[in-house]
């Protein structure tokens, strides 16, 4: 739950951020391009120390073994399957979620589970295994809070292992 907590977080000074850094400076007044300035410093100081607290997405360890024992094209061909299988049950989870089948997000979640597991994806694996829990417990409130920020989780993990296998 802490992750989901501080992954939250992080979207939200995310935007923060990039809202700010669209503003218009040129219209500011000195002070409120020193106050914004400000903010801009302090959001990134904040960023960094919740951003130290979120594991790695990708345990690079375990996935350079299998890359070794499998070899490139054998991981790579993993990591276009995750994409088209997970990506169809992330798609499917949002849905189940949002119709409140909490029997299918726990089946869903699962099987996300599993996949990321498999590519040692841990961040993921455990977001996903955490919803899975509450929705078989039957913590609707739970699900909403631990999925809030799960598709950006998917495609940071799959941007970070896409990276690692390249």
């Amino acid at each position: 739950m802490k992750q989901a907590i501080v992954a939250e977080c992080l979207t939200q000074i995310d935007r923060v951020l990039e809202t700010a850094a669209r503003l218009q400076v040129s219209a500011l007044s000195p002070e409120q391009r020193a106050d914004l300035e400000t903010l801009l410093q302090a959001g990134q100081q904040v960023r960094s120390l919740l951003a130290d607290e979120m594991p790695p997405l990708v345990a690079l360890e375990d996935l350079a073994q299998d890359r070794r024992d499998l070899g490139a094209d054998r991981m790579n061909g993993l990591l276009a399957l995750f994409r088209q299988s997970s990506g169809a049950d992330l798609d499917r989870l949002c849905a189940q979620i949002t119709a409140g089948d909490l029997a299918q997000v726990g089946a869903t979640a699962h099987r996300m589970a599993g996949a990321a597991a498999s590519l040692h994806l841990r961040p993921l694996f455990t977001r996903c295994g955490d919803i899975e829990s509450a929705a078989r417990r039957g913590d609707r409130a739970a699900v909403a809070l631990l999925a809030a920020d799960l598709v950006p989780l998917w495609h940071r993990s799959v941007e970070a292992l896409t990276l690692a296998l390249s």
